[in-house]
């Protein structure tokens, strides 16, 4: 009978949560995007907040969704700590957008990101320079 319940045992699936190893870059990080001056004239601008990451899914947030000035940073880490990420938000301060819009106009830009350990770097894409740096806390 014990000999069954062994071979029983055996054939029982794996629970996917005990057998999947930990992504390396979970926890929470703290994101600093520095945007220099836009050819345009918009000033450079810094914003600071937290992202988490779970499941190998950044999602951070500056201020809350729907107020001036917002973004959501959103995307995967590969398991190399390659990433894409995509941030979309409102602008606040014309003076510091990109062809100086209105308050409260939605934006959206990618930014390519690298991991690796506790720390990462990325640059924006489009439209003006800006880096990311992240810091696991």
């Amino acid at each position: 009978m014990a000999a069954l319940a062994f071979v029983l045992g055996a054939i029982q699936p794996i629970d996917p949560a005990l057998s999947a190893e930990p992504q390396p870059f979970e926890g929470k990080w703290i994101v600093d995007i520095v945007c220099a001056d836009a050819p345009d004239g918009a000033r450079g601008y810094k914003w600071l907040f937290t992202a988490q990451v779970q499941d190998g899914a950044l999602l951070g947030q500056y201020h809350q969704p729907g107020t001036v000035p917002s973004g959501t940073l959103s995307g995967k880490i590969q398991p190399d700590g390659d990433a894409l990420l995509s941030m979309t938000g409102l602008t606040g301060n014309p003076n510091a957008s990109v062809g100086q819009v209105d308050r409260g106009t939605p934006f959206h830009y990618t930014a390519t990101a690298h991991f690796d350990g506790d720390h990462g770097t990325g640059k924006r894409n489009e439209s003006r320079v800006c880096t990311l740096n992240f810091l696991k806390s």
